[in-house]
């Protein structure tokens, strides 16, 4: 006993011992390195510059700036201790850095309280908004929306709409802010594990931004791990006639996808074949109770005191388990119910096609069994729809994600409207999509010339049905005492559709020239290279408008386009026609875009003078398959001893190889004409046999040709 005491004091000192002399060693225990997040390279950089250590700090925030998926604000907060870093290390050149960077757009998120740098903003600002690529940020906008960086997307809607202020963009905007708070509910959602709301806000997202990574990753997710193995055990219990056990499983998988056909048709099969079963223990029932009445009857009979007393016992069970059984069979539940959620909330709902005058969320109660349709609507947003299932006593959970409404913009057949004064005139409106709901439209005057005036068609309204007719709206032009012709500009305007904006011009007596170039549309030819194109020209009319004469020129700069005509007068009244043309220079081009601007000038005057751009669209020719032909022996010939097989094949690219085959056997690979083959017939045996050649064009495609021979050698194989 005292041995073993005296053994662990040793061993304890032993321990004590070691662990001094490891610390007294200065031995370092092996540590888990920890991944510098990209917040502590932005902090670090921060850091490193109110330190004064530039370069430091310069390689930090570059680091940051390099991380992708950084927060808008945070990668603005990262340029801007960068501009800091490089003024303090060469001042002359952050200008320039900011001009470069603007997309960064920190003098938009950062208050900067330095005199300095506010007004380094405000120069960087300016610029940035006169040299800003309106339409190459319009495409980013819709391209970041479509791979779902809505931040990003707006920013740029945002942008463009305070360089183009007479455009409205409040719709776009509003679009990516309805799809950044639905993304964002839809991944919190996730990260509660609250898979099948979040699922179909994933879903939904997905088809309206297919190129988001993040969102596809999660439905893919959800997909594999949740919703496909419900669906494989549920079909097992359905495949195996355990519909009770199948139904748990089905109306799981509505809860991800509410409006699946397949699901719900074996769920109302399950929910039919259970109600037989219910029916059959129902009659069940029934037969006991009657089995339980006759008992008693018969029991009253009996006169033996003891068999009576037992019977009597019995049948005094019986009654109470026929009272218990008819009291469980009153109380069973008849109806169901349906809990209705949507996102965004406050859509309206209609059951089986009558409005039930309640919006999202709510339960709807007292539902009879079976199949029914639920419909919810919703200002600005497509109408949803969709099939559900009823059980008694239980309730149906249906979650809706409403899709924006797409939308519609203002087409009319001209951008311009000569008003002759004195006179009327008039243009024509439709809208570009179909509307959520009834639009009504308004036509007013807006600037310029108020002699100019809409006399009919100032308020328009387009339905779902006549969305897409032109509407007519008239202007008139009151006689005036000037001799100028007068302006307005007449703004079409609706809510929540872009305003379209329609220049009307009066053709004044007595005026100046005025030149009116018609139509209003570009010139758009495509085609392949070496050609043709589509359309290859197109005529436009100069027209004088007024009554003073006036001299006309048109010009272009590249080579490969064509004018019927480069000047000319025209009198008041009087008009001529100019084509533009592509010519054999275009034939050389490769493949790509090319733009041109043609000038129309009114050189009396300048009234009227205008442009109109050449964008030629020239693409890759398709890669045609080969065509092949064997032209020796020919179908049905009798050969012998040697004989030549000739091939001959073509392709628009060029042909990579001819493959001969004799009987299925492959004979010859030929890559370079001529493609000839010598046949030495003696080595098979007369009779039929076929040859076979296959050629490949420089990208595989092929074609085969064959033919059947006789072969007829005397007195070599028989």
């Amino acid at each position: 006993m005292f041995k073993g005491i005296r053994l662990k004091r040793i061993t304890v000192l032993a321990l004590v011992f070691f662990a001094w002399f490891v610390i007294a060693a200065g031995y370092q225990f092996p540590q888990t390195q920890t991944r510098d997040k990209p917040e502590d390279k932005l902090k670090q950089g921060k850091e490193s510059y109110e330190v004064g250590d530039y370069e430091k700090s310069i390689t930090l925030l570059e680091q940051y700036i390099a991380a992708p998926g950084l927060p808008r604000k945070k990668r603005a907060e990262a340029y801007y201790y960068l501009a800091k870093n490089y003024h303090a290390v060469n001042p002359g050149k952050v200008k320039d850095f900011l001009l470069k960077s603007f997309e960064s757009d920190w003098f938009f998120t950062i208050e900067e309280k330095d005199v300095y740098f506010k007004k380094l903003s405000q120069n960087v600002r300016r610029e940035f908004m006169e040299k800003i690529p309106v339409d190459s940020y319009l495409e980013e906008a819709e391209t970041a929306f479509e791979r779902g960086d809505y931040e990003d997307a707006g920013y740029r809607y945002r942008v463009i709409k305070e360089k183009l202020p007479a455009r409205t963009f409040d719709q776009q905007i509003k679009k990516c802010e309805d799809a950044q708070s639905r993304k964002q509910e839809a991944l919190d959602l996730y990260q509660k594990n609250q898979y099948g709301k979040a699922y179909i806000l994933l879903k939904a997202l997905a088809k309206q931004s297919p190129g988001d990574e993040e969102v596809n990753k999660r439905v893919n997710w959800i997909e594999t791990q949740k919703i496909h193995p419900m669906i494989e055990a549920g079909d097992k219990y359905f495949n195996d006639k355990y519909y009770r056990e199948a139904v748990p499983f089905f109306e799981k998988v509505l809860t991800f996808m509410p409006d699946n056909r397949d699901i719900l048709d074996k769920l109302k099969v399950c929910r039919e074949m259970l109600g037989e079963i219910k029916v059959k223990a129902e009659e069940a029932i029934s037969a006991g109770e009657t089995i339980a009445k006759e008992g008693v009857k018969k029991q009253k009979k009996k006169k033996k005191f003891p068999f009576l007393v037992v019977m009597l016992g019995g049948a005094a069970a019986a009654v109470i388990l026929y009272f218990l059984l008819k009291k469980k069979k009153d109380s069973t539940p008849k109806t169901g119910s349906i809990k209705v959620e949507s996102a965004p909330t406050a859509a309206r709902v209609w059951l089986d096609g009558a409005d039930t005058g309640r919006t999202t969320p709510t339960v709807l109660t007292d539902i009879q069994p079976g199949s029914h349709t639920i419909k919810l609507g919703k200002e600005g947003y497509l109408d949803y729809q969709v099939v559900v299932s009823v059980e008694a006593g239980k309730e149906t959970v249906l979650f809706a994600t409403l899709i924006l409404a797409p939308t519609p913009n203002f087409v009319t057949n001209t951008e311009t409207v000569i008003v002759p004064e004195g006179g009327q005139n008039t243009f024509q409106v439709k809208l570009s999509e179909q509307p959520a709901s009834d639009v009504s439209a308004a036509v007013t005057w807006v600037s310029g010339d108020a002699d100019i005036a809409v006399i009919s068609g100032e308020n328009l309204t387009f339905t779902t049905s006549n969305w897409d007719t032109y509407q007519a709206v008239t202007l008139e032009a009151s006689e005036d005492d000037d001799t100028e012709n007068g302006q307005a500009i007449f703004r079409i305007s609706a809510d929540g559709i872009p305003d379209k904006d329609i220049i009307a011009v009066e053709q004044d007596i007595g005026s100046t020239g005025f030149l009116m170039v018609s139509p209003d549309s570009d010139f758009s030819p495509v085609g392949t290279t070496g050609g043709p194109f589509s359309p290859s020209s197109k005529t436009y009319i100069l027209q004088n408008v007024g009554a003073g004469g006036i001299n006309w020129t048109v010009s272009k700069t590249v080579d490969w386009l064509t004018l019927s005509a480069s000047e000319g007068r025209l009198e008041g009244g009087t008009s001529t026609t100019v084509t533009l043309s592509l010519n054999e220079n275009a034939d050389t081009l490769s493949a790509g875009t090319y733009t041109d601007t043609v000038l129309f000038i009114n050189d009396t005057n300048g009234n009227g003078t205008t442009t109109r751009t050449v964008t030629l669209q020239i693409s890759a020719p398709p890669d045609n398959p080969p065509s092949v032909t064997i032209t020796s022996p020919q179908n049905g010939d009798t050969v012998s001893g040697t004989v030549t097989v000739q091939v001959e094949a073509t392709d628009d690219q060029g042909i990579s190889k001819v493959e001969i085959f004799i009987d299925d056997s492959l004979v010859a690979t030929l890559l370079t004409p001529p493609y000839t083959y010598q046949w030495d017939t003696t080595a098979v045996s007369n009779g039929t046999h076929t040859i076979k050649a296959i050629a490949y064009d420089t990208a595989d495609q092929t074609a085969d040709d064959q033919v059947s021979v006789t072969v007829s050698n005397s007195g070599i194989r028989k």
